[in-house]
C-alpha cells in the first residue's frame, strides 16, 4: 500500500506532497529487487479497505466507502463486495476537493482543500495558530516544548475532557 498517487501498470509512484522531492519513485522494481518475490502496488487507502473486507468481523455490506485520515485524507470504494477503481484508479481521491468557506492554502497549489481542514495535519496546525493567541490553555500548559509539538493523542484528550475549544473545533471539523 503506497500513499498517494500512483501508476499501478508501472509500479511506480507518481507523487506523495506529504514527503518532500517524492515523486515517480519505481517502488515497485526496488521492492522486488530488495525482497526478490513478486510486489503489486496499490493506494494505501484501497489497501486497507481490502484489509478491512478481508479480515472484517462477518460483515455482510458489499457496498461501503472506507475513509482514512491521518497525514492526508483518502478514500475506497467498495461496490459489490469489489474494490471500485474508477478512471487512472482515481477514485477516492478527495483530499484536494475544494470547500468554499476555506482559505487555506494547500500543498498542491490550490486553496481551500479538504485534506487543509480536516485531516490530523490540519488539526494539529489549527491547535497550534489558536494556542499562539490564548487557545487551548490547559493543552498550553502541558506543553513544555516551545516549538508547540502536539499529536493527535492531545486532540482527542482535549474533547474528551470536554475542553471548550477542543469542542469547538471537533464541531467545525
Amino acid at each position: 500500500g503506497v500513499p498517494g498517487q500512483i501508476n499501478k501498470q508501472a509500479g511506480v509512484s507518481l507523487e506523495y506532497g506529504h514527503i518532500h522531492d517524492w515523486r515517480n519513485v519505481h517502488i515497485k522494481d526496488e521492492l522486488e529487487m530488495e525482497f526478490s518475490i513478486p510486489v503489486y502496488i496499490e493506494n494505501n487507502a484501497k489497501v486497507m479497505a481490502l484489509a478491512h473486507k478481508w479480515l472484517g468481523q462477518n460483515y455482510d455490506t458489499q457496498d461501503y466507502l472506507f475513509i482514512c485520515i491521518r497525514s492526508g485524507i483518502s478514500m475506497a470504494c467498495m461496490l459489490n463486495g469489489q474494490l471500485y477503481l474508477g478512471m487512472n484508479n482515481n477514485a477516492g481521491e478527495i483530499a484536494h476537493f475544494t470547500l468554499l468557506d476555506s482559505a487555506r492554502h494547500c500543498y498542491c497549489g490550490k486553496v481551500g482543500c479538504l485534506e487543509m481542514e480536516a485531516s490530523n495535519n490540519a488539526i494539529l496546525s489549527k491547535i497550534q495558530e489558536r494556542m499562539m493567541v490564548g487557545k487551548f490553555p490547559d493543552l498550553r500548559a502541558k506543553t513544555d516544548d516551545a516549538d508547540l509539538n502536539l499529536e493527535m493523542e492531545d486532540f482527542i484528550q482535549c474533547v474528551r475532557e470536554g475542553s471548550p475549544d477542543g469542542l469547538e473545533l471537533l464541531e467545525e471539523t
